[in-house]
């Protein structure tokens, strides 16, 4: 499994630099691309164990053990991280995309993180090969 992953990052280090002076921030002129993104963002944050390891780990200590609702205070909690969680994504996610787009106007800004993206996919893939666990 260990050398399967580095062997696909340095597949996707390869797919990088050969694709290198395309423009990656171009969305295809589809409709419902930007929904298709958002259901995948989802999807993705759902079935990412770090979130359901955070709550279990963290959110305990701040619900009182004399409580007679644990639960709920549990369920208060958990829509005040999502409430939050929403609102810091969103505005971090605008501010990216129009920082990006602004950068990656400049072609020679935009080649230069295109290398400089297949360098780090290199080097983590072939950095996963050597690393003993």
């Amino acid at each position: 499994l260990k050398y399967m992953g580095a062997a696909y990052l340095i597949y996707l280090g390869v797919k990088s630099y050969i694709h290198r002076k395309e423009n990656s921030l171009a969305l295809p002129s589809a409709t419902g691309v930007e929904y298709k993104l958002y259901r995948k963002g989802i999807l993705m944050n759902i079935l990412n164990p770090k979130v359901l390891l955070f709550f279990i780990a963290f959110f305990p200590q701040f619900v009182s053990p004399a409580t007679e609702n644990p639960a709920g205070e549990l369920l208060i909690l958990g829509l005040l991280f999502m409430a939050q969680a929403i609102v810091i994504f969103t505005l971090v996610a605008l501010l990216a995309d129009r920082l990006s787009r602004r950068l990656m106007q400049n072609a020679r800004f935009s080649l230069i993180m295109h290398i400089i993206e297949s360098l780090v996919y290199f080097a983590i893939g072939i950095s996963l090969i050597f690393v003993t666990v």
